[in-house]
């Protein structure tokens, strides 16, 4: 199997912007990638738990986005976070969703964050369309 062809991913927020570099590879259900910059660690020179925690937010719901209506809003309601193993600037970093539970109004997803075969961050998020 082939790696997959990253692009650029348009982020919607205002948060964000500037602030990383996401990549999507387009598919079902969506990966994406990061190279980790040094502005993304703490100074210990390991990415920041902080920004572990709000790209695996982002990744999750974007991960969900393809599967709702286009008008559909959703609300991060619950992040878990483990981290197992640390990251460093230059590490590219790519996320695998496992499970996508998607009701009438809520939704689940897990998945981990590889730097090469190894994991290193694994999450779950809850939404809420509002």
């Amino acid at each position: 199997m082939s790696a997959p062809a990253y692009a650029p991913l348009a982020l919607a927020s205002p948060f964000l912007d500037g602030r990383m570099a996401l990549l999507t590879d387009g598919g079902s259900p969506r990966r994406f990638a990061i190279h980790v910059l040094a502005s993304h660690c703490n100074a210990q020179g390991l990415a920041h738990g902080g920004f572990l925690a709000t790209l695996s937010d982002v990744a999750a719901a974007y991960t969900l986005a393809p599967w709702l209506p286009d008008h559909a809003r959703v609300l991060t309601t619950s992040l878990r976070i483990d981290y197992v193993a640390a990251v460093r600037a230059g590490d590219f970093l790519e996320s695998v969703p496992d499970r996508l539970r998607l009701g009438r109004r809520s939704a689940v997803v897990t998945g981990a964050w590889l730097c090469g075969a190894a994991e290193v961050v694994l999450f779950s998020a809850s939404f809420t369309q509002r």
